[in-house]
């Protein structure tokens, strides 16, 4: 298996550490209009030219949701969910489908190599932000419906999010955070 197996809780604290000093530029999403321009160009062009376009929002670890949270930009990550949904229903036209990964489920807050007793390799992530290619396979089974029912099914990965269900899908990630946090004081 690919992924975790040379590395440890430290390499991951190391990731995360130097994503909060600003060595990744995402932690900004409100700082970034211009993409939410983009993204209605994108989703325009597939409605006009008739493209079968399919968005998600990636699975990430949970503790990269942590560091989210942890840098004071929580409330900017549901706003670009909330601008997302806008866009692919926008207008009351027929909405480009909309799948969330992220949130904490049983994917997201598998343990980390080295945490409390944690595995030697993870099973779903290559890190905190990178998932494996057999993770891959179960969100495209969900996004494509090619579930041949073999596939676990896991609540709150692959919601469908629309404007009737996004606040819930906000609520319910605001809900799991608590537990997690206690059980995973890594920050």
């Amino acid at each position: 298996r690919e992924g975790f197996d040379d590395h440890s809780l430290s390499d991951f604290r190391r990731w995360l550490r130097e994503f909060m000093n600003g060595q990744f530029g995402f932690l900004h999403f409100s700082e970034r209009p211009d993409a939410s321009l983009w993204l209605e160009r994108i989703v325009e062009l597939s409605r006009r030219e008739g493209i079968d376009l399919r968005l998600y929002i990636n699975p990430p670890h949970a503790m990269m949701l942590e560091l989210i949270r942890y840098c004071g930009q929580w409330e900017g990550y549901e706003a670009w969910k909330r601008e997302v949904t806008r866009i692919a229903w926008r207008n009351g036209r027929e909405p480009v489908p909309l799948y969330d990964f992220s949130g904490y489920n049983l994917f997201t807050t598998e343990p980390v190599p080295g945490d409390q007793g944690g595995p030697e390799s993870m099973q779903w992530f290559r890190e905190s932000s990178h998932f494996l290619p057999v993770l891959g396979s179960l969100i495209l089974a969900r996004i494509y419906g090619s579930d041949n029912g073999t596939e676990p099914k896991v609540a709150g990965f692959g919601v469908r999010l629309t404007p009737a269900t996004v606040e819930q899908d906000l609520a319910a990630a605001r809900a799991a955070h608590g537990p997690y946090a206690a059980a995973h004081p890594v920050l």
